[in-house]
């Protein structure tokens, strides 16, 4: 499977909306072409403007190896591994409500006009800071959702 300029920023979302969110993991953490861990697994330090900036047999094509283009990923990860959702204008107010179990520990800072974000996930605990001013509503799978207005540590 491959996908063109303008429906890989769809691939991961439309694939977790539909119910098929095993089939989105197994895309995200692929490794061989068409796939971000292609990218990286060629010394990719940056995203690359296609699949195959180097092609299999090691032919560098004519791209930029510092484009936008398949850098979408990260807004799925962010919303849908994360699970850091605005809920109103200016992060006053955010939902934090992972869909997607794909990684067992990750760091997340986030810079509002608030204060500082954090959400970081490690050794099964996900701990939350967020500041004063920021309302965030935490929606974990299996458990009853929690209002935050400073920090938190869930075990998820």
């Amino acid at each position: 499977m491959d996908t063109g300029f303008l429906s890989t920023p769809y691939l991961l979302d439309v694939l977790v909306q539909s119910g098929n969110v095993q089939l989105a993991k197994d895309v995200f953490l692929q490794s061989q072409s068409p796939s971000w861990l292609y990218e990286v697994d060629h010394g990719a330090t940056t995203i690359w403007e296609t699949w195959e900036g180097i092609s299999q047999d090691g032919t560098v094509g004519a791209f930029s190896f510092n484009h936008y283009a398949m850098g979408c990923v990260l807004d799925w990860f962010v919303r849908d591994v994360v699970g850091l959702k605005q809920t109103a204008p200016g992060f006053s107010s955010i939902e934090i409500a992972p869909k997607v179990d794909l990684v067992e520990a990750y760091s997340l800072s986030y810079k509002t006009k608030y204060g500082l974000i954090q959400i970081r996930r490690e050794n099964g605990k996900l701990l939350i800071k967020v500041p004063a001013a920021i309302s965030a509503d935490v929606k974990l799978p299996h458990q009853a959702k929690q209002t935050i207005h400073n920090q938190i540590t869930v075990t998820y």
